[in-house]
């Protein structure tokens, strides 16, 4: 009896001692777990916090060239049509350009029959 007493003391301790071994070690493994997401999500915002530097630094130098007298200089000459001492402005009017464009196609048509006309001239000298 002496011994059964024994083996049911080792058999109660040494469940009792899985049981802890289980449940710190699911402990221990969740732990870890959390510990690598946490540390992959590290390195994402890191990388976020590298790309919104760079494009913040882009930001600022775009800023800038606002600053620019030369950008200022073509600004009030797109816009408020203003130029400098000595420059000549030309403004070229759509409506000119139609006229002008149409004035040329009339032009090439009238080249084409004149051509046609000497080709069939040539054709018939020829016969």
């Amino acid at each position: 009896m002496i011994i059964t007493k024994k083996i049911k003391a080792v058999i109660i301790w040494g469940f009792a001692i899985l049981v802890f071994s289980l449940f710190f070690g699911s402990r221990i493994f969740q732990t870890i777990n959390k510990n690598i997401e946490a540390g992959r999500k590290i390195s994402d915002l890191k990388n976020s916090i590298s790309d919104l530097e760079e494009q913040n630094d882009k930001l600022k130098n775009f800023i800038d060239s606002f600053k620019k007298q030369s950008y200022i200089e073509k600004e009030a000459k797109a816009r408020l049509n203003l130029k400098n001492p000595g420059e000549k402005v030309v403004v070229i009017i759509e409506e000119e350009l139609k006229k002008t464009g149409d004035d040329l196609k009339e032009k090439s048509n009238s080249l084409e029959k004149i051509w046609q006309a000497i080709k069939n001239s040539f054709k018939q000298w020829g016969q």
